[in-house]
Order: structure tokens, then sequence, then C-alpha cells
């Protein structure tokens, strides 16, 4: 089976216009069954995986998404080492500044994990958080 993630993977959502405050846009991803191999435990998923991300401008220089994950895996137990079924299906939420966003309007958004971008463009590629949230959101045991 192969790894669920690869090199070349991209996910690009289109962004709202800068001045767009107004409304959301929604993009999903299917991943195709693989396996992810984490802190020396192997994770299956025998199905795959799939994410949703919707993307709002909060102004020029703030982007929120929120990334939902939903994936069934397979691991080995840590007592008896016996495979079992599991189910992700968590949200986190980025947020996504640019350089030049002031300090200020950052603090407010304390249950959002931080991406800075150079600039922001028409179009955004998000597989780093889909693959951070995966990598969250796996048990540890």
């Amino acid at each position: 089976m192969n790894n669920i993630f690869n090199e070349n993977q991209k996910a690009i959502i289109n962004l709202p216009a800068r001045n767009d405050t107004e409304s959301e846009l929604l993009s999903e991803f299917k991943f195709p069954a693989g396996v992810l191999n984490f802190e020396g435990q192997e994770f299956i998923f025998p199905e795959g995986f799939s994410s949703q991300v919707l993307a709002r401008r909060l102004d020029e220089s703030l982007l929120s998404a929120e990334i939902k994950i939903s994936a069934p895996l397979t691991a080995n137990c840590a007592r008896c080492l016996k495979p079992v079924n599991l189910e992700i299906s968590e949200k986190l939420m980025y947020l996504y500044y640019s350089r030049d966003a002031e300090s200020e309007s950052l603090d407010e958004f304390d249950d959002y994990m931080p991406v800075e971008l150079e600039y922001f463009a028409k179009v955004l590629d998000v597989m780093p958080q889909i693959q951070e949230s995966i990598y969250t959101l796996l048990p540890t045991k």
C-alpha cells in the first residue's frame, strides 16, 4: 500500500477576493487509500480520507480556513498489538496572514493555528495544513 502523502501532492483552494469579507468558499479533497508511518506506528487508511476546507476572508491581510478531516483508519493497539479500527472526524482552524498584517489584529485569534504567507494570491495550497491536521489528530496510543 502506498503512503497517503507524497511530495508532489497539492490541495489548491480559490480565495475570496481581497475586499470580500461576506462570502465563504468550500473546497473538498479526496485522498486514496494508503499507509502513514508516524512516530514508529503504522496507520492504515483503507478507504483513504477526505478533507473539506472552508475559507473565509477576514480582511485584506487575514484569511481563516476551517479544515475538516474525516478518515476511517486502522492501527495496532499499544497493549495487545491487535488491529483496531478508529475514526478521525475533526475540524482545525488555521489563520493565514500576510507579513504586513498588524500584530494586534492577530491577538484575537488564539484558537487558530497561524500560518504566515509572504502575500496572498488568488489561490492557496493548503496541503501542508491538511498534513499537519492529520498528524495532529492521530492517536498517540
